[in-house]
């Protein structure tokens, strides 16, 4: 005959169970922690891959938000173009997440754009077929992104991509505290170090 657990086999098998739960909390943690951060590099990937796809297709970069086969860089008005998602906060700087960003790049009405208008609907209606006179045109969709991983956008300082600018171009994610850390302005000539826990791709 099968006799039940006693209430101290009972209490010793919860402390056991307990044990082993305080143990393994914190290496479950770490990985959710650390699978987050994966993600969020594998998508500034793709989408940092994305934009320069639509670079050699359009033969700018994403930067306008109106329709003009003329346009070249030094008339963009895009400063910033961000995923969806929350947006971040910031700590030095409003070009990151601004409503009317302002950059010394920008030489009309600065404004932000989705990344979604550039590289997944052609908002701005860059062409779609091309000729002898004008090869280059609008391939995509090339990117549906998503927020990051932390639920907020992915933001790119898209204006330093300009071929006058002095300063890197890249995608970022303001990683888990959900705070861009990274200045705007980073000369092209050094090695970015991104600020905090924030997390980068170059662009160029």
């Amino acid at each position: 005959m099968m006799r039940g657990f006693t209430m101290i086999e009972m209490v010793i098998v919860l402390a056991i169970i307990g044990l082993f739960a305080a143990a393994l909390t914190p290496m479950v943690t770490n990985y959710v922690d650390q699978s987050r951060v994966a993600k969020a590099q594998s998508d500034l990937r793709t989408i940092g891959e994305a934009i320069s796809r639509f670079e050699k297709d359009v033969g700018r970069y994403p930067m306008w938000s109106t329709a003009n086969a003329l346009l070249q860089d030094s008339t963009a008005n895009v400063v910033t173009l961000r995923g969806p998602g929350n947006l971040p906060t910031e700590t030095s700087t409003t070009a990151w997440t601004s409503a009317t960003p302002t950059d010394s790049d920008c030489l009309n009405t600065c404004q932000f754009d989705d990344l979604q208008n550039q590289l997944l609907t052609n908002a701005p209606a860059y062409a779609t077929a091309s000729t002898l006179a004008k090869p280059f045109k609008w391939k995509g969709p090339y990117l549906d992104s998503s927020a990051d991983p932390w639920g907020n956008s992915y933001l790119a300082n898209i204006i330093r991509c300009k071929s006058s600018s002095n300063s890197a171009c890249f995608v970022l994610s303001a990683g888990p505290n959900g705070r861009v850390e990274t200045s705007f302005t980073v000369s092209k000539t050094t090695s970015i170090n991104p600020a905090g826990d924030d997390i980068l791709y170059r662009i160029k």
